[in-house]
């Protein structure tokens, strides 16, 4: 089922302003990282996905991976947080390749 126009718009007012959140305020303990990158994954699957959202996902990704990094512990750091977060920064690493191919606007992005 295709969503509708207002879907679609509700979809990227609610990532532009998650990845405003983010770009201030580490969201880490919300746990949207799941749902942002089943965005991406979808779009590298071949979902028909608004470009606009699937760059507003990617970024919103982007900053969720800074904000992962930053909570390492240097001196000691976490094995366990130290695994998710390579799995995360792979799949991300992956999806952006393969947005690459996708339409200008989200490879810019990726």
């Amino acid at each position: 089922e295709q969503p509708d126009d207002e879907e679609v718009y509700s979809l990227l007012a609610s990532l532009k302003r998650i990845y405003a959140f983010y770009n201030c305020h580490d969201l880490s303990n919300w746990e949207l990282w799941e749902e942002l990158f089943n965005i991406v994954d979808n779009s590298v699957r071949g979902a028909n996905i608004s470009e606009d959202i699937v760059c507003k996902a990617v970024s919103s990704c982007s900053m969720a991976i800074l904000w992962y990094l930053n909570r390492v512990n240097e001196d000691n750091p976490d094995k366990a947080a130290m695994i998710t977060l390579k799995q995360r920064l792979d799949g991300l690493m992956k999806s952006c390749h393969e947005l690459l191919y996708k339409s200008d606007k989200v490879a810019e992005e990726a």
